[in-house]
């Protein structure tokens, strides 16, 4: 893909109605306690934005009811704060349904170690010849939310760089290629796949392109 038509696609992306919401949903998570204060946001958290009505989960009703009465002057600090073309907010609503959720942030202090674990995959996956285990090391989190759609690809796309950097090339593109793919194909997925359908298409040729890649 040229850099024209990745820069056109995520132009594209950037002017979703989907991706400003969402954008505007991290940036309230970004600058919450900043807005309302560690305290009130150890016993708060934003769930969601509904028709421009920020929703809240609360701790007890008595953080719901005494917020109520905040609703304006949080609003009046937070608006400015998120950046994009998504509607302002219009109101707050606070509750304490969701609190229970298993989705409430994780505490400062065990934040980082449980970020850090990832689920031990399973047999099956081990199996697969494109597995591949994350490396140790990992590349430093960024708490602040991506400012645009590049600046989200950019961060992925480091993630994948960093990831597969201790992987084998592959003898055909050069890719990072695992170690399994490399075993039954000699190459990775991607050549091989171009290589089968080589030789299904022109059976009457053994030969394969100079660049199949």
């Amino acid at each position: 893909m040229s850099l024209n038509s990745l820069s056109q696609v995520i132009d594209r992306i950037q002017l979703d109605e989907h991706w400003q919401h969402h954008r505007q949903y991290l940036q309230i998570l970004e600058h919450w306690a900043s807005v309302v204060g560690e305290s009130v946001a150890e016993q708060t958290r934003p769930c969601g934005v509904y028709r421009q009505v920020l929703q809240v989960a609360v701790s007890s009703s008595v953080w719901s009811q005494a917020l109520v009465f905040e609703r304006r002057r949080i609003l009046v600090k937070l608006n400015p704060k998120l950046v994009g073309a998504a509607p302002p907010l219009a109101d707050i609503h606070f509750s304490t349904a969701k609190w229970a959720s298993p989705s409430k942030p994780l505490s400062k202090s065990n934040q980082s170690s449980d970020l850090a674990a990832e689920p031990e995959p399973s047999e099956l996956m081990k199996l697969h010849p494109s597995f591949v285990r994350s490396p140790q090391s990992s590349l430093p989190t960024n708490p602040r939310a991506p400012e645009t759609a590049m600046e989200a690809f950019q961060r992925w796309s480091n993630a994948v760089k960093h990831n597969t950097a201790h992987l084998p090339k592959c003898p055909c593109c050069s890719c990072p290629t695992p170690l399994g793919e490399l075993s039954r194909w000699q190459m990775c997925r991607t050549c091989a796949r171009h290589k089968f359908l080589y030789f299904n298409t022109a059976p009457e040729s053994n030969a394969l392109p100079e660049n199949i890649s």
